[in-house]
């Protein structure tokens, strides 16, 4: 069965990995760009390569949550990339925090040893 813009959501839902394939070929370069710009472009590529990937999991994996009525499956996976970019940055935000405070930690810990 061929995959097109009228049955790939009927299809991701019985579970067929081609559907995948269709949504990661035509939705990608909006989930990049949604996720690219809320972690910005500081970030490394991989950061913002390994959150559209979890992007597209979760349309897999939550698919049964779609309502169509309510919007159509563009709005949909925008909506998920966006928040999923903003978790994943908060993520990488507490990260940081806790490797910064570890690495004061060792800078004052070895100036007191030189201290000595």
């Amino acid at each position: 069965m061929k995959i097109d813009d009228h049955n790939f959501i009927k299809e991701i839902k019985n579970g067929n990995t081609k559907a995948l394939d269709f949504i990661i070929d035509h939705y990608s370069n909006l989930v990049f760009k949604i996720v690219g710009n809320v972690l910005n472009t500081g970030l490394y590529l991989q950061y913002i390569e390994e959150c559209s990937n979890d992007v597209f999991l979760l349309v897999w994996n939550n698919i049964e949550s779609l309502d169509e009525g309510k919007g159509n499956f563009k709005y949909w996976i925008a909506a998920i990339s966006k928040y999923r970019a903003i978790d994943y940055k908060r993520r990488l935000f507490k990260q940081n925090n806790v490797s910064q405070k570890k690495k004061s930690l060792k800078i004052v810990q070895s100036f007191t040893l030189i201290r000595r």
